[in-house]
């Protein structure tokens, strides 16, 4: 009989301290009990090379009589030689070069059973020490199969095993080294459609127009963990940044707005083994004036400091002089019936950012305020590339309104909750969506009792007191649905709980529905958030784009 005993991440190093721990100066010349350790030089890398690397292995056991090490039939790996111009002992030392704790009675026992007066040293597939390297990527088990004089101890058991017959299998993962080809770069039209594909290369000077979009597309080996873009001035569009080791390819867009040339640089990181390598093209990109309009592109924001910013497609050139008469910042009532307009401070470059226009108002403005802004077109303004910002009526202005509910929560992605009534199941679903591409589905059974989810908000939410807030959430209820119960979005707290109360009988079904209800807090800090569905028949509901923020009111 014998026992087997598989190893992907090991934990040897401890076994070994309690071993060491174990003895001390006046039992050293004691017969230790056969025991099983073998050691990894890449153990705390879970054994992963790239290919060529070399990687080491040494049975440190006591009381071994042989042993056997083999890899399966047809893999590829080359049995390296140790130095042979260095002592026995340094080519121990050499041969786990990662790992610098190895006990004086481990090396020694390491050093009596090589052979001496070998030139070479090659390790055989019977020595104590052997040494690999692997030509090609792929995962592979080493197997060691060691024979005791008795029944052995294995690492930090108390108990020895019941064969002196000890089978360890290592899990090496090997992979090719980083290396980034094939980069090209594609237009991204207007429309959002592609347009004509490049070669990315030094000093090609690709000409892109100012305000206009490039798609970077790459292969990359070595299953890398995080790729990472140096721009040199272009602006990386939030979320288009992908990785996909499985595939071996990548891809980012990047946006270009002034007039010069860029360089771009990829760089790839992998954990296991710890390597990264970056490509960096010169000159690879240079911004000519563009043909296109120079018109508002997405939406107006106010900031946190209640400046309005607005983006257009191009960098502006430094203002000169007052423009605030050709812009109107308009309040409406939230049935768009116009109440006045709101006075103008200062229009000026934005510091950060050249494609944006601040306005700063004379007023304080309020997240609860419906605000649009109007441009005639005839203020002496244009881009770097010389032309001329078109006109616009009525845009409306996305207020400042900081969510409480981190993203994750907010956008229905997060995995992270917890079951705290049975009745029911959840699960985050691409079924329907009213932003993004997933909700949370909650499929609640007919059974009495509720059903309720659990998640913490990441971080303790700190309220004041003297403020009110307002929760909102988008729901969708199933169409299929006879009769739905209740629903309740809200934290722990001392009643009344805040947040949503809703009787989902009231509600429409087969479409979304945002329902909102304004609430002072009871406590000024949370660390919890709860979903709640309630009643006694099936009901299946999505919910998305959960809020929780200040309720502004202007005076």
């Amino acid at each position: 009989m014998k026992v087997k005993h598989n190893i992907i991440k090991s934990l040897f190093a401890i076994a070994m301290m309690l071993i060491v721990m174990g003895c001390n100066d006046d039992d050293r010349n004691l017969t230790l009990p056969s025991h099983s350790i073998v050691e990894s030089s890449h153990q705390y890398a879970g054994n992963a090379v790239q290919v060529n690397q070399e990687i080491s292995f040494a049975d440190v056991s006591h009381g071994v009589v042989s042993r056997t090490w083999s890899l399966p039939d047809g893999v590829a790996a080359t049995i390296l030689k140790l130095d042979k111009d260095v002592s026995n002992r340094e080519a121990i030392r050499q041969a786990l070069s990662n790992r610098d704790n190895l006990t004086e009675e481990e090396i020694e026992n390491l050093e009596s059973q090589l052979r001496i007066g070998d030139e070479t040293l090659l390790p055989s597939f019977d020595e104590p020490i052997l040494k690999l390297s692997f030509p090609e990527a792929g995962i592979y088990e080493l197997t060691v199969i060691q024979e005791f004089e008795e029944n052995p101890f294995i690492r930090n058991e108390i108990e020895p095993t019941d064969s002196n017959i000890v089978e360890t299998v290592f899990i090496i993962t090997v992979s090719d080294p980083i290396r980034f080809t094939n980069v090209q770069g594609t237009f991204l039209n207007s429309d959002g459609s592609l347009g004509e594909t490049f070669n990315v290369t030094n000093n090609a000077l690709a000409q892109v127009e100012a305000g206009q979009t490039v798609r970077y597309t790459f292969d990359v080996s070595g299953a890398v963990d995080e790729i990472n873009i140096n721009a040199d001035g272009g602006i990386i569009v939030p979320g288009s940044l992908v990785n996909n080791p499985e595939l071996g390819n990548g891809m980012v867009d990047i946006k270009y707005n002034g007039l010069s040339n860029y360089d771009l640089t990829l760089t790839a990181y992998k954990i296991e083994p710890d390597s990264d390598r970056s490509i960096t093209f010169t000159n690879a990109i240079t911004v000519v004036p563009s043909s296109a309009p120079f018109i508002l592109t997405g939406a107006i924001i106010e900031q946190m400091d209640e400046r309005i910013s607005i983006p257009f497609n191009g960098e502006f050139a430094s203002i000169a002089g007052d423009v605030s008469t050709n812009f109107t910042v308009k309040l409406f009532d939230q049935a768009n019936t116009f109440v006045k307009n709101l006075n103008i401070a200062t229009i000026t470059n934005n510091a950060d950012n050249l494609t944006l226009l601040d306005i700063t108002l004379s007023e304080p403005i309020y997240s609860t305020d419906n605000i649009k802004v109007s441009y005639d077109g005839n203020a002496s303004l244009e881009s770097t590339d010389t032309r001329t910002p078109e006109a616009f009526t009525d845009q409306p202005v996305a207020m400042y309104a900081p969510n409480l509910a981190n993203n994750n929560i907010a956008d229905g992605v997060t995995t992270n909750w917890t079951i705290v009534d049975p009745n029911g199941a959840y699960e985050i679903s691409t079924e329907q969506a009213f932003t993004g591409d997933t909700s949370i589905k909650i499929t609640k059974n007919g059974e009495s009792g509720n059903f309720r989810i659990r998640t913490p908000f990441g971080a303790t939410v700190s309220i004041d007191l003297n403020k009110q807030y307002v929760t909102r959430a988008r729901v969708y209820i199933d169409p299929t649905v006879a009769t739905p119960g209740g629903l309740k979005i809200h934290s722990l707290g001392s009643a009344p709980w805040w947040g949503i109360n809703q009787n989902l009988s009231n509600i429409n079904k087969g479409e979304w529905v945002m329902l909102e209800r304004i609430i002072p807090f009871p406590k000024n800090s949370y660390t919890n958030f709860d979903i709640r569905v309630d009643g006694t028949s099936d009901t299946i509901i999505y919910i998305d784009d959960i809020y929780i923020g200040e309720y502004e009111v202007r005076p």
